[in-house]
């Protein structure tokens, strides 16, 4: 038998055992590791490194235990050196008045009060119905109105868009007028251009061109084929009936001026300049020239005719 004394002894032993080996050994059923080593054959031990004290290793524990307790000591020092905190004052308590207990119960309402109460009920109900039927009456008598005057109003739109619509046909009319006469200006001083541009020229009778001389009659043609680009027919007569007559008052610049030299027919024509002026091919001897409308010539005067698109705008 082994006694308690000698277990110790064993136990004791077994602790020896890893500083012998350089390690600890522990059986593989115990601990589980790497196999490294075995004591018997039946038993299979773990060898590991054992943490061994050595000068070195003291002195850097000592190291760091210092550095701790350092650290320690400070902390201590900076709560030792702290003002110290002024314990809170306790704000007295509040005397909560406890709640009494109020008799809530009303009197009784006699039936007086009921009755007030359903007048008052049946009054509002009657305002409100008549409110609603003031309201339904205005909004009848509102679509009647419109009923009634839709058509008014559709037929004052129409008036006002027709006046609208011939308003500006007027004013466009007014602006082509405005544009033709422009034009028509334009081309009476082209003809009376041309015209002027003849003085000096000899008279031909029957002439129609620069080259042979020109005729009365051939002076106005040639200016109004230049000026204008309108033709008119060959002889002074014949110009007279196709020409607008105008009155000697309305006479203004690019009207012709028709005479009766020869007979009672037309026989002379001229191009007038305003200013009682015209100009013409006079006789044979006589160059183009510009006369005034007094003597011989407003003894034989006849009137003034507008030739349409080489003149004005006839009146």
């Amino acid at each position: 038998m082994i006694t308690r004394k000698q277990k110790r002894i064993i136990l004791g032993l077994s602790g020896l055992l890893p500083i012998i080996l350089g390690g600890c050994a522990t059986p593989e059923t115990i601990k589980p590791g790497v196999r490294t080593a075995a004591a018997k054959p039946a038993t299979t031990y773990v060898i590991q490194r054992a943490a061994i004290r050595t000068p070195a290793t003291d002195r850097a524990w000592q190291q760091r235990k210092a550095s701790r307790n350092n650290q320690l000591a400070a902390k201590r020092a900076q709560l030792l050196s702290a003002p110290k905190r002024a314990k809170p004052v306790a704000a007295p308590a509040k005397s909560v008045a406890m709640p009494t207990r109020q008799n809530t119960q009303q009197p009784a309402k006699s039936s007086a009060y009921y009755q007030a109460r359903y007048k008052a009920s049946q009054q509002a109900a009657k305002k409100r119905n008549a409110q609603i039927a003031k309201n339904k009456a205005r909004l009848t008598h509102q679509k009647h109105q419109k009923k009634v005057a839709a058509p008014a109003q559709i037929a004052r739109n129409t008036a006002d868009s027709k006046r609208q619509f011939y308003l500006k046909r007027w004013e466009q009319l007014q602006a082509e007028k405005k544009l033709e006469a422009k034009k028509a200006e334009v081309r009476v001083e082209r003809v009376i251009h041309n015209a002027k541009q003849q003085i000096g020229t000899k008279y031909v009778w029957g002439g129609a061109s620069p080259k042979t001389g020109f005729d009365c009659s051939g002076l106005v043609q040639h200016s109004m084929k230049k000026g204008a680009n309108v033709k008119v027919p060959r002889t002074a007569a014949e110009q007279y009936k196709a020409s607008v007559k105008v009155p000697s008052k309305q006479a203004s610049r690019g009207d012709l001026i028709f005479f009766k030299t020869r007979g009672k027919s037309v026989s002379h024509v001229g191009i007038y300049l305003g200013e009682n002026k015209f100009v013409h091919a006079p006789r044979t001897g006589r160059k183009i020239t510009t006369s005034n409308l007094s003597g011989y010539w407003k003894q034989r005067f006849v009137g003034f005719g507008r030739i349409p698109g080489a003149c004005k705008v006839p009146v």
